[in-house]
């Protein structure tokens, strides 16, 4: 709020509408029941309510359908997110059934062990980070680039893998 109103080039009041000496004012007019809208359209002259309601009723609408979308684009965000993150992991579960395929039979169920991490946010990024964690520390090394990234892994590399572990 400023001590008195400033006007530009044109000569149109520019800043804040109400100054300090108004308020003065505007509390004078209450005490000989006056309303404040009155005083501020008879003595600062704005405009009626009604000249602006449409506006404002625009704005008010607007903002909660910019607020709807928001969150309809988060949700659908998270959705991604998820199915990114199932598709990986169902990835990731097929790799190793191959892999048990791949082994001797004394080798089948440690291969299929793994448990699920969780993350919180880390500046690596969840992208660059295992998703699961085989059981066996030595399976787990072996498959580490391709549980990060199971579509890199051809067959050559499967094979490979489970030579070592044989």
């Amino acid at each position: 709020m400023w001590t008195q109103p400033r006007k530009d080039k044109a000569g149109e009041k520019i800043g804040p509408l109400v100054t300090f000496d108004d308020v003065d004012k505007m509390k004078d007019s209450l005490l000989q029941s006056e309303s404040i809208e009155d005083y501020l359209t008879r003595q600062l002259g704005t405009p009626p309510k009604e000249n602006y309601e449409e506006f404002c009723n625009t704005f008010t609408a607007t903002e909660e359908r910019s607020k709807q979308v928001e969150t309809e684009r988060f949700e659908k965000k998270e959705l991604a997110k998820k199915a990114a993150k199932n598709s990986k992991l169902a990835k990731i579960e097929k790799m190793l059934k191959d892999l048990a395929a791949l082994l001797d039979e004394d080798f089948r169920n440690v291969a299929l062990s793994f448990k699920q991490i969780k993350y919180k946010r880390t500046t690596k990024g969840v992208s660059k980070l295992p998703m699961v964690r085989c059981e066996v520390a030595f399976i787990h090394k072996l498959m580490e680039p391709f549980i990060i990234t199971p579509s890199k892994l051809r067959k050559k590399d499967l094979t490979e893998i489970s030579e070592v572990i044989n």
